[in-house]
């Protein structure tokens, strides 16, 4: 029974390193694009080299910022959990 016991500890436990690896990858690679996005933003090019205007063609922009408001919001769930 102990030894049951122990196997069934090391598989929580497995699960749990798993989980949490897992959660760390989904948060790095939103910071990642998060960065991105803000480099993206800050210096009015966009992912394939094409210049956003942010007046005249503000959809860019805000399509960029919506982007990047997902991405938080997976780090914030993420965190929560």
């Amino acid at each position: 029974q102990l030894n049951a016991t122990s196997q069934g500890i090391q598989s929580l436990r497995a699960n749990a390193e798993a989980g949490i690896n897992d959660s760390v990858n989904t948060a790095n690679n939103a910071l990642q694009q998060i960065a991105r996005l803000n480099v993206q933003l800050h210096t009015g090019i966009g992912e394939h080299g094409h210049l956003i205007l942010a007046v005249g063609d503000g959809a860019d922009v805000h399509q960029l910022r919506k982007l990047r408001d997902v991405a938080i919001a997976l780090i914030e769930q993420r965190r929560g959990r």
